[in-house]
């Protein structure tokens, strides 16, 4: 993929559905009881293989619109031996919790890729519930389910924040006939509490206290919230080319995912938010950005899980800032769907940016000039769409390799860049 300096954005961008609601909306509607609509999901890689496992399990989904599907729920599911999960990190997870409580034999599988991120975080919660949990290594997939025979009750602490965690123990605990509670130390996106107080279960959100126990799921009419981890790169975009402003409509502003937009304001960034309204429990409205420039900062502690996932374009954000930023707690980074620390230091190192990669973060040294290079994006969505906006403020431009990975979550990412102006010529792969 070639990608050509931009001198300005401007226009109007639908955002892109939410996926991690979209995974949730699927699988809850999927033990509703009755029938389900889900408006604009997530067309994702990702959200997809939900999508499918959830068919070959008996459920019967319908897509009645190109954005649209209806579900029946059901109660008892079909056994399949092997379920593929192919490079869905929150499919293998949340799935694990649900088949638990479903009492599903089952065999997880996924990409090489996925094998090689940590499932151990889920495992020790889930076998203190009752389940039969095998794991590679004792801490990778494949994972092999088999059926609970204690209560799917639990009382935990959960030892890193981490939403499909706590996820997967909270869809664990659906079908136990004890309260399950569940303490964070830092709280974690919270969309499955929401979806499911929004669907009538039987639960309770105290601060970084979630209690739940068994109840109905009534089916849902949702139409998906826009994805701010999306936004984020036509965000970080317009803050840093000269002469841009633009409004992505209808975007998700869940309390515990809008850290990257304090954290931009705390640069100087400008932006707006307007239209502010509810959709399911969840926050949204449109965010209007433009050209602004950046002062370096640092950041740490709880702010860091609410912008976990848009740490890379952060990171790029503050290589274009005023003075140093220096970005602590991130060590997660290491094992999302490539090390995003060492990979993205690595390539925006090679453009002229200066990175110093921490123990469990970063060091930026700001105001460097990006310029062309051959750009590695490691299969990883996330580093991919960093990579290309770099791209647009480097001299000279960029070529990224393997890029197309970025359709696991954003399939429209490049038309909407090219609908705002950008130049961007792609090859086959």
């Amino acid at each position: 993929m070639k990608i050509y300096k931009s001198i300005s954005l401007k226009g109007k961008i639908l955002c892109p559905p939410d996926k991690s609601i979209t995974h949730r909306a699927i699988i809850l509607s999927s033990i509703a009881s009755g029938i389900s609509i889900i408006d604009r999901y997530c067309m994702g890689k990702d959200c997809k293989v939900t999508l499918s496992i959830m068919k070959n399990l008996g459920v019967k989904i319908e897509k009645i619109s190109k954005s649209t599907i209806i579900i029946q729920g059901v109660l008892i599911f079909s056994h399949k031996k092997k379920i593929n999960c192919q490079n869905s990190g929150t499919a293998i997870r949340l799935l694990s919790g649900l088949f638990n409580s479903l009492k599903v034999n089952c065999i997880l599988y996924g990409s090489q890729q996925l094998s090689l991120r940590p499932m151990k975080r889920i495992a020790e919660p889930l076998k203190k519930m009752g389940a039969k949990f095998f794991l590679k290594s004792n801490n990778f997939s494949p994972i092999i389910i088999n059926r609970v025979k204690k209560k799917l009750a639990i009382r935990y602490e959960l030892p890193i924040a981490s939403a499909q965690v706590k996820s997967s123990i909270l869809l664990s605990s659906l079908r136990g006939k004890e309260t399950t509670c569940i303490i964070e130390r830092e709280k974690s996106r919270d969309h499955t509490e929401r979806m499911l107080s929004y669907m009538g279960a039987n639960i309770v959100v105290s601060n970084k206290v979630v209690k739940i126990k068994k109840g109905v799921l009534f089916p849902i009419n949702i139409k998906i919230p826009g994805d701010l981890s999306s936004a984020a790169f036509l965000i970080v975009a317009a803050i840093l080319i000269k002469n841009s402003f633009i409004n992505i409509k209808n975007v998700g502003l869940n309390d515990t995912r809008t850290g990257i937009l304090d954290a931009l304001l705390k640069m100087g960034a400008k932006i707006i938010i307007k239209n502010k309204h509810v959709i399911a429990n969840e926050k949204v409205g449109d965010i209007i950005v433009c050209f602004s420039k950046l002062r370096g900062y640092n950041f740490s502690g709880e702010n860091i899980v609410r912008m976990i996932d848009e740490i890379p374009i952060l990171v790029l954000a503050a290589t274009q800032a005023e003075g140093r930023t220096i970005i602590s707690g991130v060590s997660e980074l290491k094992v999302k769907e490539s090390n995003r620390i060492k990979n993205l230091a690595t390539e925006l190192n090679e453009m002229g940016a200066k990175i110093k990669v921490e123990k469990d973060g970063f060091v930026i040294f700001g105001r460097k000039r990006l310029i062309f290079s051959l750009l590695n994006s490691y299969g990883d969505h996330r580093l991919g769409m960093v990579l290309v906006v770099a791209s647009l403020i480097a001299k000279g431009g960029g070529f990224v390799r393997h890029s197309l990975i970025f359709k696991d979550s954003y399939p429209d990412f490049i038309n909407h860049l090219r609908v705002l102006g950008c130049n961007i010529t792609l090859f086959d792969e």
